[in-house]
């Protein structure tokens, strides 16, 4: 639970964190020493808005597929990055060694979120399925039990029904027996 927490923090934060640098990024073209091109700040914008969704969404897994899946992409991005990719075909994107480190920081980063997310969703799953396990072999027990009982209270009535069917009434017979049961 507290890895499926601090993912889905990471993840918000994050993604307000790209978003804004994307919208600055279109007015103020360099920020902390880095010369933002256009279309890098769109795919700031848009991861960022696509973390957001991601972390505030109703799904669960929102968190851990974003870390997963663009942990992974900004780690490729890195390492193209450090072997010498500035721009990505015609897109420029004007990557060097600083934006080489900065995406490899938050690609590990979201692909931790993401595997500490999966981590903890496995161990909720593991929890919550050796829990309800023994529920439903209680609940097959009880109803097993409960078809015990019943099919004895139909065996004593199909014997109190052949007793009179007989002529022979089950307080008739205890009285042939004695008090003992024995005749």
């Amino acid at each position: 639970m507290m890895g499926s927490t601090l993912a889905k923090i990471y993840v918000v934060l994050s993604g307000a964190i790209l978003a804004v640098v994307g919208v600055v990024g279109f007015f103020r073209h360099e920020m902390f020493n880095l010369t933002f091109p256009p279309a890098h700040n769109v795919l700031h914008l848009v991861s960022g808005l696509i973390a957001l969704w991601a972390g505030l969404g109703k799904n669960v897994d929102g968190p851990r597929w974003f870390g997963l899946i663009f942990g992974a992409i900004y780690t490729l991005v890195a390492i193209a990055g450090f072997g010498g990719m500035r721009d990505l075909g015609p897109i420029q994107l004007d990557l060097n060694t600083h934006f080489n480190f900065i995406h490899l920081g938050v690609g590990l980063l979201s692909l931790a979120a993401g595997l500490l997310s999966a981590k903890s969703a496995m161990a909720k799953y593991t929890e919550t399925s050796s829990r309800s396990v023994p529920l439903e072999l209680n609940s097959i027990a009880s109803e097993r039990n409960h078809v015990v009982r019943r099919s004895g209270e139909m065996g004593r009535s199909c014997q109190a029904w052949s007793n009179v069917r007989e002529g022979r009434s089950a307080s008739l017979t205890r009285m042939r027996r004695g008090p003992s049961g024995l005749r």
